[in-house]
């Protein structure tokens, strides 16, 4: 569409007036005849009356030409403005069309599509490299009058070759010659090298598309944003705030910003405040519902809209997902759903390609979005009149298609701005682990010793370099499917070494030890046979080895590579019952066979159902590993094995020994939905209210429905299960927890308790 026009409100020109002046631009083009002449004649007259009273308004008030020319900025501060050529010159206008291009075109691009990209943007936008980021406002100038002085040569160089070409033609008719076309001199054109040479032909446009140069060295076009003060590039790399270590802070609810996520949050900002339905795709472990939640958490956003999140998965319905929205979004009326007057709804929806398709490949729960989005309302599943849904966008996150995920119908994803997430990289790693261990080795109360604190870095890179050593190792396969790695697990190596005790951070070789048990929990507990373990123990050999070795302290010594998965055990295993729980080092031995003897007979005593195990080596690994799990927060575990393995008795062991609460399900013939909703209740009763910690065990066994792994995923992923609570139940929940909410910093109504439940 053309550009449209803008005025200084400063010069007092009203809406009709406006209106007439934007009817004037119509003058000149020929009116096709109407069978009610008269009709037309009359509304022709007053046309032309209007555009006559806008010329005549636009000499009076002296609004020059060029005042409404451009359209108005992008930017984010400048959203709400109206500027004109002193303030929006052409050179910020051209730098907003290109990063238009880049984000709308590039966005959605993966790793190996968007350096490709980048290079095509660079030959068809970039003229020239500068050596710094932007150019003075007189060297744009400057350089406007030159690109202005070599067009008018070239116009003047073509218009002479065709005036010899005339007088060529009229020479040969003279001479009663036919002229040659191939004696002819051809004029020569210039290549057209920019965006608005290949692609807009309307002159306003033309003129805005100037010369775009980017700053030299930067990798990628993705690597820059226009500045919304000055107008010029600037690096994403100065956006993105220090990180400061917070001691009181959980380690999962740390998050380090770097370019990428940056880029997205600002993206994420933008679009929503425009209104636009939001996709964000990338691989497993890119950290897509992160940076998602981390922008929805933001103070601002948090108090200018209302937000929740659903999470799909292979067992998601549309009834299901219709109640979460009409549950969560307020009742306007009997026919109008939405959030609060004067905020925005978000609604976040994570693996949305997830769910099953039905015979016919249709997905229930995406064509009820796809109905949300496009007719904007549902229908009522039991009056059978339309819903609408108003102030609502969604945001969705998704992996690509495979392993569980489906490809997502065309009809619903080009609704939505679709944002890629690249891959973490090597130095994005290094980046967010160095700000975390530094930090956290840094702030230690009373101070570690140096050689301690000089490990923060061979952390770091060891992680980085066994992280990726056991993606490119170990591959999955049809039998191997679980052998998948991602930013997740590397993160669950650091946060393993910051929640040792404090003793453990005394001595050098000691911080080795508990980093390379910690590798060995994260990645090799995943390996099913003696082949893939005997080759995570020479990776992960070598790795400690260049990393952790020193002249003053040898830190090979203390173990051999074969011994290393029976040797290094850390937990916390009290060295008797009641006492307090620190997690340390144990040798395997006589010492530990007595600890966790003394913690079995205990158990026996509190139990009605007294266990009778015998403790060997195996038992005693496994049995550490649950209560590694167990103490780390949103610590789940899947534990795979034969029956009659003892899985559940070291799981009661482990939940005794932790002072965890171990709750299960009883299954009965007539055992369905509402009995599985009902112990899970109790669970979370048990959990939140009176704030005990608790172990919630279910086997295969206790699945008798499929259905019952939508709640588990919901429980795992968001903590909580949409809609599992009845009116009352919610009411004496909140009841209870006002007093403490309050005491927290919380908020005391209805919704902010329940979110306080949901945490604890």
């Amino acid at each position: 569409s053309k550009p449209t026009n803008f005025f200084n409100p400063s010069d007092g020109i009203a809406q009709g007036e406006l209106a007439a002046l934007g009817g004037s631009g119509q003058r000149g083009k020929k009116k096709k005849k109407s069978k009610k002449g008269a009709k037309d004649k009359e509304v022709s007259d007053q046309a032309a009356q209007a555009a006559l009273a806008a010329q005549a308004l636009a000499a009076s008030k002296q609004i020059p030409a060029q005042h409404y020319k451009f359209p108005v900025v992008p930017g984010a501060s400048l959203r709400n403005k109206r500027f004109y050529d002193d303030q929006y010159t052409q050179s910020i206008a051209s730098k907003h069309f290109t990063y238009a291009v880049i984000w709308t075109f590039g966005a959605a691009l993966d790793d190996q599509s968007k350096p490709k990209f980048s290079e095509f943007v660079m030959e068809l936008i970039a003229v020239e490299i500068k050596t710094d980021i932007g150019l003075d406002p007189d060297e744009e100038q400057k350089k406007l009058k030159e690109e202005e002085e070599e067009a008018k040569r070239e116009q003047e160089r073509d218009r002479e070759l065709e005036e010899e070409q005339k007088m060529n033609e009229e020479q040969q008719k003279e001479q009663g010659n036919t002229p040659n076309p191939s004696n002819a001199t051809t004029p020569k054109f210039k290549l057209p090298y920019r965006v608005s040479d290949d692609f807009i032909k309307e002159d306003p446009y033309r003129k805005l598309m100037i010369s775009v140069s980017f700053p030299r060295d930067i990798k990628s076009v993705f690597d820059v944003v226009v500045n919304d003060q000055n107008g010029q590039w600037e690096r994403w790399q100065v956006r993105v705030p220090v990180y400061k270590y917070n001691p009181q802070q959980p380690y999962e609810e740390i998050v380090v910003q770097t370019e990428d996520t940056v880029a997205t949050t600002t993206m994420l900002d933008m679009l929503i405040k425009a209104k636009a339905n939001i996709l964000v795709t990338g691989t497993t472990g890119t950290g897509k519902t992160i940076v998602v939640n981390d922008f929805l958490h933001i103070p601002t956003v948090q108090e200018k809209s209302l937000f929740f999140q659903i999470n799909f998965s292979a067992q998601s319905s549309a009834k299901g997902t219709q109640e979460v929205l009409e549950g969560r979004l307020t009742h306007r009326r009997s026919n109008l759903i939405g959030p609060p007057v004067g905020k925005q709804g978000i609604v976040f929806i994570d693996d949305m390609n997830t769910p099953t398709p039905e015979i016919y490949f249709a997905q229930p729960p995406i064509e009820l979005i796809r109905q949300c989005v496009t007719q904007y309302g549902v229908y009522d599943r039991k009056k059978l009149t339309f819903i609408h849904l108003t102030d609502t966008v969604f945001v969705a996150a998704c992996g690509p298609p495979g392993g569980g995920r489906h490809e997502v119908t065309r009809r619903l994803t080009r609704q939505f701005h679709t944002i890629g997430m690249p891959q973490v990289g090597a130095q994005a790693m290094t980046t967010i682990f160095s700000s975390i261990i530094s930090g956290f080795l840094s702030n230690q109360k009373p101070s570690l010793p140096a050689t301690v604190q000089e490990l923060a870095q061979p952390l770091v890179d060891a992680t980085v370099e066994l992280y990726h050593k056991a993606c490119s190792t170990f591959l999955p396969t049809p039998s191997k499917s679980h052998y998948t790695f991602n930013l997740r697990d590397a993160s669950s190596l650091v946060s393993g070494v910051l929640h040792a005790s404090s003793g453990c951070y005394q001595i050098a070789s000691t911080v080795a030890k508990l980093w390379t048990h910690e590798g060995c929990r994260v990645f090799r507990d995943r390996l099913i046979d003696n082949a893939d373990r005997n080759a995570f123990d020479q990776v992960i050999s070598d790795v400690q080895r260049d990393y952790f070795t020193y002249p003053k302290e040898p830190l090979s010594e203390p173990f051999e590579i074969e011994e290393l998965p029976n040797q290094l055990v850390f937990a916390d295993f009290p060295d008797r019952p009641a006492q307090p729980q620190i997690y340390k080092e144990f040798k395997m031995g006589e010492e530990l066979s007595r600890i966790l003897m003394d913690h079995l007979d205990d158990y026996n005593l509190a139990s009605q159902k007294p266990m009778h195990l015998v403790l060997f080596d195996d038992a005693i690994l496994h049995l550490a590993r649950i209560a590694r799990i167990i103490r780390m927060a949103r610590g789940n575990a899947l534990i795979v094995g034969f029956g009659g393995s003892g899985r559940q008795s070291l799981i009661r062991l482990a939940a005794h020994i932790a002072s965890c609460r171990f709750q299960t399900v009883e299954v009965t013939k007539s055992y369905g939905q509402t009995e599985f909703r009902e112990d899970l209740k109790k669970s979370l009763r048990v959990a939140g209210e009176k704030k005990q910690q608790c172990v919630l065990y279910i086997s295969d066994n206790h699945i008798v429905k499929e259905t019952f792994l939508e709640d588990i995923n919901n429980l795992l992923n968001i903590g909580e299960i949409p809609n599992i609570w009845q009116p009352e139940e919610a009411d004496a929940i909140v009841d209870s927890l006002r007093n403490s909410a309050k005491e927290a910093g919380r908020g005391v109504g209805r919704d902010d308790v329940m979110a306080y439940f949901n945490t604890l």
